[in-house]
């Protein structure tokens, strides 16, 4: 695998920096990957919401069905289904250390670039509106998890059941798992564990019914969107990227299209001082309208 040709610019409006991805892939199993994300320019630091950022939210609250106050609020609350609970509004939380993300059961993937053209695109995301950086690594499915970590699970008929066993004492994880292998379910994010000290999350990806590349980094994008405080779906749309007009930019094979302008707008968001981790859905829809209200102002 090399994907050293990475256009400059991937985010859809103006995001400046790069990143480039090289690998070597024996068989089906990772032996070497490396990632390299170049900082935003330090001199197009700008104010928490551009000119350019307020006519998109102005467009977004005019055309779309929910406005992205709401959709925000919406998003870093809610959670539809999982261990954690089912269809409930849940205190926010965002990451407070960097990420390091470790990537379990990846041998039964036929294909690896999409894949890690995800977890640049997702990288490069963090570092320019969180101020967080991101690393990975290969890992066994029975591999400890400490301090700041997304573990993104790949799921199919041959290791679920070493998954299962992996959560052993975690029961709710168990019963998810022990039913995810079916043609309806796709992906699904969890933050179990969250402290001064320990950002847990857990992904799992099912690999049985489909494998293909934008498949694969459709969820890898969505979920670690999810992971990192943003876990719900915007208001009547069934995943982050299923509403094409505001999907990001369309890109060849393997990046498929990146994340778009409100995607970008609602990390930068999320990761402002205006918000801390327990707050409720009220409060956090209270300080996003008094910060998008500036958007409005004569």
């Amino acid at each position: 695998m090399n994907l050293k040709n990475i256009p400059r610019n991937p985010a859809s409006q103006g995001a400046e920096g790069a990143f480039s991805i090289s690998g070597t892939c024996r068989g089906a199993a990772l032996s070497v990957m490396t990632l390299i994300v170049l900082a935003p320019d330090a001199s197009v630091a700008q104010m928490l919401l551009s000119e350019n950022d307020c006519a998109f939210i102005r467009r977004y609250d005019s055309e779309n069905d929910y406005s992205l106050v709401s959709d925000f609020s919406y998003m870093a609350h809610h959670v539809d289904s999982g261990p954690d609970c089912n269809d409930c509004f849940l205190s926010l939380l965002r990451r407070g250390m960097d990420v390091r993300i470790t990537l379990h059961g990846i041998s039964i993937l036929q294909e690896l670039d999409s894949m890690a053209g995800a977890l640049a695109m997702y990288s490069y995301l963090m570092m320019k509106e969180a101020m967080l950086s991101v690393e990975f690594e290969t890992a066994s499915l029975g591999e400890p998890l400490l301090g700041g970590w997304i573990a993104i699970f790949f799921i199919d008929r041959s290791n679920v059941h070493d998954a299962i066993d992996l959560f052993d004492g975690r029961p709710g994880f168990q019963r998810e798992l022990s039913r995810f292998v079916r043609p309806e379910n796709t992906c699904f994010t969890s933050m179990p564990e969250w402290t001064r000290h320990r950002e847990i999350s857990f992904v799992f990806i099912n690999t049985e019914f489909n494998r293909s590349p934008d498949y694969i980094s459709s969820c890898v994008r969505q979920e670690l969107y999810n992971a990192s405080g943003l876990r719900g779906d915007p208001q009547g749309d069934i995943g982050l990227f299923s509403n094409v007009r505001w999907r990001g930019q369309a890109l060849p094979p393997p990046l498929y299209y990146n994340y778009g302008l409100r995607d970008q707008i609602m990390m930068r968001l999320l990761y402002d001082e205006a918000f801390s981790n327990g707050q409720t859905y009220q409060e956090t829809f209270v300080d996003a309208q008094q910060i998008v209200s500036q958007c409005y102002a004569d």
